[in-house]
């Protein structure tokens, strides 16, 4: 009898915990409605009394549809300028369309004279001034309109069309000065849901100037709301997204009454999403897979040094990596090689953060622990499974369930490589050179040749 009150209790504890992970709309709930393609049969009409923020060139689409929204957020300093006078229109008619306030950058708030002082515009420069390093140095216009919408109280931030799934190379831009993208000809853009989002002579940034800057924008958001705001929920409401730090919804149920919340492991466990996400290649009997190879071909630096690490890893010697002590890397051009249980018994990075860690060989029970603890300072984190017969890489969303051989954990600005299926099929090359061999060799002398000279003549 005692077992089965214990039973029905514990069933009654369980109903009641799916009953709490539900989201419903309140009057502290706001989205964030960015310009991907999972809005692209999204009815805008359900936007119509709620409180949300749009941004950047989607005026376009707000001019058609006659649905504006209560705030506007242009964060990307390039394309402001670019829109500076439809900005400037926007906020001039703001009164008629319904918008409350703008959040944009200093330098086309000080291009143009209607925004000097305007009682509705907002310098991000100011409204943040007060952030973490880590947070206010990787900036996305979505990531960051979400901390504001936090920061003027609302409670519950719903995103739609964040899918963070970008093709970095379009038919209707050309680079121009720099990494400076114009648009040239008329033509749909893959990246947005309506055609006419851009127009020739729209000048923008690449999607990912850096590489996983959205995902990684995200993910630092998120741990810092986690911190500092614990009582704020985010949650994604794009089956796309690729953001893989917020938890998930239904946004059909969401609009209609309630929806489940699903945690991010859940969903990117998911064999659609896994595979959408995944690099994978086939071993052959002859083919070895070298976890050198794979890190020196995303490793965005022409100076590099590690430590530790088995004759597979001393592979990076010939690649014009250099061995030092421990106590002698450099944290940003530094890469330390663990075990699983030696990274969860070492003492934290916080304030001396090794740019690349490599956790090789771990078990599946260390993964979820080494993971979680990476990702409170690590943007970029891949799963590599060994089979037999084939070898995949995952970006880890904690962990998920997967046999893992190894884990690779990168700083976001020594992420190199966008295409993960090339660089799991360099790992495996009998051929494999790396690009910067004399360069990194070159450069490694030249700063022990600088610091000596500092110690020498006292900095």
């Amino acid at each position: 009898m005692f077992l089965f009150g214990t039973l029905i209790k514990r069933i009654c504890l369980e109903e009641r915990y799916k009953a709490m992970k539900k989201a419903y709309i309140t009057d502290k709930t706001a989205f964030v409605v960015g310009n991907a393609p999972s809005l692209s049969t999204f009815d805008f009409d359900h936007l119509k009394s709620r409180k949300w923020v749009g941004m950047n060139a989607a005026y376009r689409h707000w001019e058609n549809s006659g649905i504006y929204p209560t705030h506007y957020a242009c964060l990307d300093e390039v394309l402001g300028l670019s829109h500076a006078s439809s900005i400037c229109k926007l906020v001039d008619e703001s009164e008629i369309h319904g918008i409350e306030k703008f959040l944009l950058r200093q330098n086309l708030i000080l291009s143009e004279p209607l925004l000097h002082n305007h009682e509705k515009v907002y310098a991000y420069e100011n409204v943040f001034s007060e952030l973490p390093d880590r947070v206010r140095n990787l900036v996305t216009t979505g990531s960051h309109a979400a901390l504001w919408l936090a920061s003027l109280g609302y409670m519950e931030i719903v995103l739609l069309g964040i899918d963070a799934n970008y093709t970095e190379t379009v038919e209707t831009a050309k680079l121009t000065h720099g990494k400076k993208l114009e648009v040239f000809k008329s033509g749909l853009n893959p990246n947005y849901y309506f055609d006419g989002y851009q127009k020739p002579g729209d000048k923008f940034l690449p999607p990912n100037p850096i590489p996983g800057v959205h995902t990684g924008a995200w993910k630092r958001v998120v741990q810092h709301l986690s911190y500092a705001s614990p009582h704020i929920k985010l949650l994604n409401g794009s089956p796309l997204s690729h953001v893989d730090s917020t938890e998930f919804i239904d946004i059909k149920a969401f609009f209609e009454k309630a929806s489940t919340i699903t945690s991010p492991k859940e969903i990117f466990s998911q064999t659609e999403h896994r595979k959408r996400r995944q690099a994978q290649v086939a071993l052959s009997t002859t083919s070895k897979f070298s976890i050198a190879q794979f890190v020196d071909n995303l490793s965005s630096s022409r100076y590099n040094h590690y430590s530790g690490g088995d004759d597979q890893e001393r592979l990076l010697s010939k690649f014009g990596w250099t061995r030092v002590k421990k106590s002698s890397l450099r944290t940003r051009w530094g890469l330390i090689f663990y075990s699983g249980l030696e990274y969860l018994n070492s003492p934290p990075h916080s304030e001396n953060l090794i740019s690349i860690i490599i956790i090789n060989p771990i078990s599946s029970v260390e993964a979820d622990s080494a993971i979680k603890r990476l990702e409170r300072d690590y943007d970029t984190i891949l799963q590599v499974t060994v089979q037999p017969d084939k070898i995949f890489v995952t970006p880890s969303t904690s962990a998920q369930n997967l046999d893992t051989h190894s884990i690779v954990a990168f700083a976001w600005d020594r992420f190199e490589q966008h295409d993960l299926q090339s660089a799991l099929k360099a790992a495996v090359s009998e051929n494999y050179r790396a690009k910067f061999r004399l360069h990194r060799r070159l450069y490694f002398w030249s700063v022990l040749i600088k610091d000596f000279i500092k110690s020498i003549f006292g900095g």
